[in-house]
């Protein structure tokens, strides 16, 4: 299988490659700067593109099997990073015909009545308010996916760590989960294990530990 990585330079991003390598499939990483992803291997391909510029994208979906896109920004201000960059990744990915995507996105969109108490102040009075911005973006990102008849996977991934690489959590298919922390290597342990998993499309999905 051959996988279309976009942000492969970043914390997902880098683990999907190296977990997807280290089983054996073939990866494109799509960087704007190729000196930012300082890896090396036979499967790799590292090209330069520019997920807002769909003319520096559209020649890379080509003979591709899947896409996994874990862009993010880092910046509180207003941004369509996410839904303009899904907008150009849903085009390309037409033109290429391809038909799978994993995207990740955020827990704090849906604040779940079964969640715990702590869990919805957190949400709602702190990283709401703060994060209000690449919220919104994530919004319109997942409704650019919808309306798009892809086989499409979001991950609303909760606080993201650098722990270790466990293989153990629980995944909650369309329903909310409670988790204040999940490692960025069991977030690519799941998009990489469960991409041919057809519960999972057009599906929105939750980890916890």
């Amino acid at each position: 299988m051959k996988l279309l990585v976009f942000g492969a330079n970043g914390g997902i991003g880098r683990q999907v490659v190296e977990q997807a390598l280290a089983a054996g499939y073939s990866v494109r990483a799509v960087v704007r700067n190729p000196a930012s992803l300082t890896l090396e291997h036979e499967n790799l391909q590292i090209v330069r593109g520019d997920i807002l510029d769909l003319s520096s994208i559209t020649p890379y979906f080509v003979g591709v099997d899947a896409v996994i896109s874990a862009i993010g920004a880092n910046s509180l201000k207003p941004t369509t990073l996410y839904s303009a960059g899904m907008a150009n990744i849903i085009k390309g990915m037409k033109a290429g015909g391809v038909n799978r995507v994993t995207c990740i996105s955020a827990a704090p969109l849906e604040v779940g009545k079964e969640l715990p108490f702590f869990e919805k102040v957190l949400m709602r009075l702190v990283l709401r308010p703060l994060l209000r911005n690449p919220y919104a973006d994530n919004r319109r990102m997942e409704d650019e996916l919808e309306a798009s008849q892809l086989d499409w996977t979001v991950i609303r991934a909760p606080r993201l760590t650098k722990g270790a690489h466990t293989g153990r959590y629980k995944i909650g298919l369309n329903k909310h989960l409670s988790a204040l922390g999940l490692s960025r290597a069991d977030v690519a342990d799941y998009i990489l294990k469960y991409l041919g998993d057809r519960a999972a499309y057009r599906a929105r999905v939750e980890l916890a530990y």
